[in-house]
């Protein structure tokens, strides 16, 4: 066959604040036919690197630590998810 070549989206963060659901609408057929997307955001560098080395300190301590806010401990299923735990409808 040949070869396919996609387009990643870039949705823009303004769009949301504009008109949510044409945003959501645009965020849903990105997830649906590509599964990836960019996003176009006004937020500061600065903080986007102290948001990264956040998340490296938080997956940098013990396990233990990391599962006393397990996703599986909330009603929302908000938390830590370990390796391998994810699923789908209730499938691996």
């Amino acid at each position: 066959p040949p070869e396919m070549r996609h387009i990643l989206p870039c949705l823009d963060i303004r769009l949301w604040r504009r008109n949510p659901s044409v945003f959501a609408e645009e965020l849903r057929k990105a997830c649906h036919q590509t599964g990836f997307f960019t996003l176009k955001h006004d937020i500061s560098p600065t903080l986007v690197e102290n948001q990264i080395l956040e998340a490296k300190q938080f997956f940098a301590r013990p396990l233990d630590e990391k599962r006393s806010i397990s996703y599986d401990q909330s009603p929302a299923f908000r938390g830590y998810m370990s390796v391998g735990a994810e699923n789908t409808a209730g499938k691996p």
